[in-house]
């Protein structure tokens, strides 16, 4: 997202092989200050989040997509909001995400 011609928020999603976690996806945003919640469901840092799902694609050989964003330039730690809106963000992506069966 562009806010006055800077970059403030960024989102990415990838496809993943069998096994890929959200620590794996914390540790390739290079967020070492990362904490999981939700049962291990996301991974949560100071100014971003991650999660990842099962989601098989034969024509991208993948078994899980993952879904992270980040903010650019924080207003203090957004973490606890962070949290929730990884939640409501990833159910959003998860339907754009074509998987098999």
């Amino acid at each position: 997202m562009i806010v006055d011609g800077d970059i403030e928020w960024a989102s990415e999603g990838a496809w993943r092989k069998a096994g890929y976690t959200v620590k794996d996806a914390a540790k390739e945003a290079l967020a070492f200050n990362y904490r999981t919640t939700g049962g291990g469901k996301y991974a949560v840092w100071d100014d971003g989040a991650a999660t990842v799902f099962d989601c098989e694609n034969s024509r991208q050989g993948a078994a899980r997509f993952s879904v992270e964003f980040h903010v650019v330039h924080p207003q203090g730690k957004i973490d606890d909001k962070a949290e929730r809106f990884i939640s409501a963000y990833a159910k959003a992506y998860r339907k754009m995400v074509t998987c098999d069966g």
